[in-house]
């Protein structure tokens, strides 16, 4: 599977998690409120799941 890096001018818009298992990656993003990934890779042992970014009010009444 090939990646796809982040650009200059997006990482500001980018938030990434990463687990061990693609469950855990997706468990770990839940309790920080981000759901609908846009970009998921798997590197040798580690899952790594791409979010669009959210506003920080947002993020934390779903985290809740």
């Amino acid at each position: 599977m090939t990646t796809r890096p982040i650009v200059e001018d997006q990482a500001e818009d980018i938030e990434e998690f990463a687990a061990r298992s693609i469950r855990a990656a997706v468990e770990l993003a839940g309790r920080h409120g981000y759901r609908n990934p846009i970009f998921t890779n798997i590197c040798g042992d580690l899952c790594v799941i791409r979010f669009r970014r959210q506003e920080k009010e947002v993020r934390h009444e779903r985290a809740l």
